[in-house]
């Protein structure tokens, strides 16, 4: 009995260590943005994406390219509090689906099929990329919206330009 409790606990001593070690090594908070965490695995995917759809920031420094992500991650978890206070996320919008033709198109990919494959080998999906486009589709519809009666137009002083 002495001998099977000391198999026991030299096993969870080891499973123990090894978990913590391995949890030490993975997931960081690096941002604290109101009640929501940006953590370092956050911070890499945003860089794989925006990379992805612009394979020019590969030619920067890392330090600039992670700056850039920081920025562009912290826009939007500000852009998405703000929407939801407005409008209902994951709803059907076919104005994303034409976004994303769009932009596959704009990449160089012959279908949706294909950008969907290049995405995964950048660590994303296709349903990551639309939600992040809902987000700023929806946020451009809630700065319209609140603008929109703000701005005018001098049509004959464009015309003289």
């Amino acid at each position: 009995m002495i001998k099977l409790f000391r198999i026991f606990i030299i096993f969870f001593l080891f499973f123990s260590y090894a978990t913590k070690t391995l949890s030490n090594d993975n997931i960081k908070i690096k941002i604290k943005i109101n009640n929501e965490i940006v953590t370092n695995f956050d911070l890499k995917k945003e860089k794989d994406y925006l990379i992805a759809l612009n394979p020019n920031l590969k030619e920067l420094k890392n330090e600039l390219q992670n700056k850039i992500a920081k920025d562009s991650i912290v826009r939007e978890v500000i852009k998405k509090k703000e929407i939801e206070k407005y409008f209902k996320l994951n709803q059907k919008n076919e104005m994303i689906n034409i976004f994303i033709e769009r932009l596959y198109t704009n990449l160089g990919f012959v279908d949706e099929l294909t950008f969907e494959n290049y995405l995964i080998q950048n660590n994303w999906t296709l349903d990551e990329v639309k939600k992040k486009i809902e987000i700023e589709s929806l946020w451009n519809q809630l700065i319209y919206d609140k603008y929109r009666n703000q701005v005018k137009i001098d049509k004959i002083k464009l015309k003289e330009k």
